[in-house]
């Protein structure tokens, strides 16, 4: 006899278990950012930060320039593809002091 399983995998509900969290270490840039990954599935996993592709579960991340940046992290079950999800984080710059200074005319 012969007895096998069947896994079926929903992308909808695969979508819903794959996640992170953002971690700024401060308000403007420069910043670090830490990346963590709180995925329920997958084994395997890749992140996509304004373009550049990292092989991790978690990353960090120093920003040097304000800007949004799009942020998707990819699960894998060995080298199968189980989805993903993005985030756009803003990062913000200096701010600038105004300063007005005026002579008396007194």
């Amino acid at each position: 006899m012969f007895l096998s399983t069947l896994l079926v995998f929903i992308p909808g509900q695969l979508k819903a278990q794959i996640s992170f969290d953002v971690a700024f270490s401060g308000d403007c840039a420069p910043v670090e950012v830490e990346f963590i990954n709180t995925s329920a599935v997958g084994d395997n996993y890749s992140w996509n930060i304004g373009g550049t592709f990292y092989n991790a579960e978690d990353t960090v991340l120093t920003f040097e320039n304000s800007g949004s940046y799009s942020i998707t992290l990819y699960a894998y079950d060995g080298f199968a593809y189980l989805g993903a999800t993005s985030k756009t984080i803003k990062i913000e710059g200096v701010p600038e002091a105004g300063l007005i200074v005026s002579k008396d005319s007194a």
